[in-house]
């Protein structure tokens, strides 16, 4: 049962990447990039205390269907 599981979740692709990597989606390296740099530019503008700008950053990535996660370590993202 256990094989058959695993062997069907490779097929499926479910095994070609570590999770978090799953969890992102089908982006391109120049997607993730952007938004990282985008997750850069809205870290630096809420350092900065630019609620608007750090807001705007975060609905644009939203509206593209990334969701972000802050936590003390940082922030992630995945495509939902």
């Amino acid at each position: 049962m256990k094989a058959q599981l695993r062997a069907d979740a490779y097929m499926l692709g479910l095994l070609y990447n570590d999770p978090e990597t799953w969890f992102k989606g089908d982006n391109s390296d120049d997607d993730a990039a952007e938004i990282e740099a985008l997750i850069a530019k809205r870290a630096e503008a809420k350092q900065n205390k630019d609620w608007a700008t750090a807001d705007a950053i975060c609905n644009d990535l939203k509206a593209r269907g990334i969701v972000l996660e802050d936590s003390p370590t940082g922030t992630t993202w995945k495509k939902i």
